[in-house]
């Protein structure tokens, strides 16, 4: 049981000081609050992040009004994710990056939020410190 449970995908989102993991079988509500933007095109729910049970996908699914773009690890382009849209995410997508708007203007893609592969360590000292510093730290201290 011990090994299977290590053998378990973690995902971690990030944009700038904010950092969370999402566990298997776990969800994530990202929005205006969490992430520290203001701008009113993103809602106070914009993301859901779900990792599969097994940890082997994270899905993506916008529960704002605007749309989404994520950008997977071997694409330049940015595919939109329209109101009620989702899509699954593998390791082979990683890292990925979600942007959380789009200024209607130029449509230029904005607020870009990272996902990755979490480090086999556990990152909840890089989470409260808000760093990757203080994470590999944690990472460093736990190999020791």
């Amino acid at each position: 049981p011990l090994a299977a449970r290590r053998s378990m995908a973690r995902f971690v989102a990030h944009r700038g000081e904010y950092r969370a993991e999402v566990a298997p079988a776990a969800q994530l509500l990202l929005g205006r609050a969490t992430l520290g933007i203001s701008d009113k095109r993103v809602s106070r729910g914009q993301l859901r992040l779900s990792a599969s049970p097994n940890g082997s996908q994270l899905t993506a699914a916008n529960v704002g009004v605007n749309s989404i773009g994520i950008r997977r690890a071997a694409s330049a382009d940015i595919a939109p994710l329209r109101k009620g849209a989702s899509t699954s995410l593998t390791a082979a997508d990683l890292p990925a990056t979600v942007y959380l708007s789009q200024r209607a203007e130029d449509k230029e893609w904005l607020y870009p939020l990272q996902l990755d592969a979490a480090p086999e360590q556990s990152i909840a000292a890089g989470a409260a410190a808000g760093s990757e510093e203080a994470a590999a730290e944690a990472a460093e201290a736990a190999a020791a």
